[in-house]
């Protein structure tokens, strides 16, 4: 529960259609202005209600496919234009959130979402933003080195830290947290920081 944000019990995960955590907290603070915006991109229909000549589509998706999910949305857009004009939202979304990341300096966050988006590059109005935000990562050096130090402490606090090496984990954590303030890999190790201080006192 701690990898999503939750500190209490009981606590309620809200995850938009780009599969961010849009939401952790309590459950009754959850109401019609916090689901509204999340909204946007998601399907209207559950895949398991969808009829049999979108079989492809929700095969691909459950798959992480999303180029082959638009490749095969565009063969069912005059039948069914809603559940096409959803998975190409999908897709949408996730360059936003990329284009929102980029904008912030959060490079884990750039990769990732380029990541889930590399199939559907070449099938999709938006692979060319894709292909050069993540140029731009590649080809900038105080990029690369925040991009780096968020991986580390993303390793560092993969899973449970052994009481035996929880000083040397903080040490570490605090080392990157003063190296590259301002940054995302600032904010990172900070919040790192804080969940293994947490998990130590309970």
């Amino acid at each position: 529960m701690r990898a999503v944000g939750a500190r209490g019990f009981p606590s309620a995960v809200v995850v938009d259609a780009q599969g961010n955590i849009a939401y952790s907290g309590h459950p009754a603070s959850i109401n019609a202005s916090v689901l509204k915006p999340l909204l946007k991109g998601a399907l209207k229909t559950p895949m398991y209600e969808w009829p049999k000549s979108c079989s492809k589509v929700a095969k691909a998706l459950r798959k992480g496919n999303l180029g082959d999910a638009i490749k095969a949305s565009a063969k069912i857009e005059e039948e069914h234009p809603d559940i096409a004009a959803a998975v190409v939202g999908m897709a949408d979304g996730r360059l936003a959130t990329m284009e929102k990341a980029a904008k912030a300096g959060d490079w884990l966050k750039v990769q990732s979402t380029g990541e889930s988006l590399k199939d559907a590059v070449k099938v999709w109005p938006g692979g060319e933003k894709v292909t050069a935000i993540l140029a731009e990562l590649k080809g900038d050096k105080e990029a690369q080195a925040i991009l780096k130090a968020q991986e580390k402490v993303l390793k560092l606090t993969a899973g449970e830290v052994k009481a035996s090496r929880y000083d040397k984990t903080k040490k570490e954590l605090e080392k990157i947290r003063d190296k590259h303030k301002g940054t995302a890999a600032e904010r990172d190790a900070r919040a790192a920081i804080e969940r293994l201080k947490a998990s130590r006192s309970r």
